[in-house]
């Protein structure tokens, strides 16, 4: 199931985000990867915002999942 939204969320991104210039989708990645603690509140807020990302692909070549890593972040940092 997790692979079938996996694609349905592809094919309805590819098109929106390709128009994109590739300096405009690293930008882009920046700022959501910096809004991204701001979304977590409490204790389950990962799994609510889990993309269902390849848990394998997380970890390859030293990858950190951005959720979880937003959710390890907002228990030690203070925000605002």
């Amino acid at each position: 199931m997790a692979q079938d939204l996996l694609e349905i969320r592809d094919r309805s991104l590819e098109p929106v985000v390709s128009s994109l210039t590739t300096e405009e989708q690293e930008q882009l990645e920046a700022l959501l990867v910096k809004l991204l603690p701001w979304l977590h509140h409490q204790p389950g807020d990962a799994d609510r915002l889990c993309r269902l990302c390849d848990r394998a692909a997380c970890v390859t070549g030293g990858a950190i999942c951005p959720v979880g890593q937003a959710e390890r972040d907002s228990r030690t940092e203070p925000r605002g």
